[in-house]
């Protein structure tokens, strides 16, 4: 594995594991499909979860992609460790703008509904 001009991965590992990859999608992908149906996010959440997961699983077909975009002739150790800090950094951004509209798509209560909600009186507040 030290050797130079050999792959970072070799053997049944390199095979196996990016379909680990696609298996672990495929089935997040059909969960938050049926939940959704249902009208339920936990599916949604569970695959934006599992983005960094699968995405370091495919890290070998990931990394061959991202040698042929940068010009390298193999994915050696630098294109493998670029690949790993790009899914997850794509992988946060990700889940923090879906964790950002999330919250911005909750509307604001009043003092009013939040008094309501305490048992309070609405006019005089005690």
């Amino acid at each position: 594995m030290a050797e130079r001009n050999t792959p970072y991965r070799s053997g049944e590992w390199g095979t196996f594991l990016p379909k680990a990859a696609v298996a672990l999608l495929l089935t997040a992908m059909l969960t938050a499909a049926i939940l959704a149906l249902r009208h339920d996010t936990r599916g949604l959440w569970a695959l934006l979860t599992l983005l960094t997961p699968i995405g370091l699983l495919g890290l070998y077909p990931l990394s061959e992609i991202t040698a042929d975009f940068v010009g390298a002739s193999y994915p050696d150790f630098q294109v493998a460790t670029a690949t790993t800090g790009i899914v997850d950094i794509l992988s946060a951004v990700t889940l923090t703008a879906a964790v950002a509209a999330c919250r911005g798509a909750r509307p604001a209560r009043s003092a009013a509904v939040i008094a309501r909600a305490a048992g309070a009186c609405p006019t005089c507040g005690r």
